[in-house]
């Protein structure tokens, strides 16, 4: 199953880049009040000016808070798929960061 994972609207170039790659992509407008969105996630990406806020909503959400602050696409790609391969779903084993996506 590929990874779930709610991007800041403002984030377009990333939201595209992380979908070209297979990652499910979820935009949202407002981080503090993206809890409903943010409960089937695997991770969050922020522009990173709303750290704190957003860093709440993801706790209680569970999930880690990727910045974007001063990286590219593929970076940011990077990343979500090291943070969200380490996580496995009820019932599923967790895959190593390198392993391919599945289709």
């Amino acid at each position: 199953m590929n990874p779930v994972v709610a991007v800041e609207e403002s984030l377009g170039d990333v939201a595209a880049h992380l979908a070209a790659n297979g990652i499910e992509v979820r935009k949202i407008s407002n981080v503090g009040a993206a809890a409903d969105t943010l409960k089937d996630c695997q991770a969050l990406v922020i522009t990173g000016l709303d750290r704190d806020l957003a860093g709440y909503a993801a706790i209680a959400a569970g999930i880690p808070v990727i910045s974007a602050r001063g990286q590219d696409p593929a970076a940011i790609l990077r990343d979500v798929l090291a943070r969200t391969r380490l996580q496995a779903a009820p019932g599923e084993a967790a895959q190593p960061a390198d392993a391919p996506l599945s289709p």
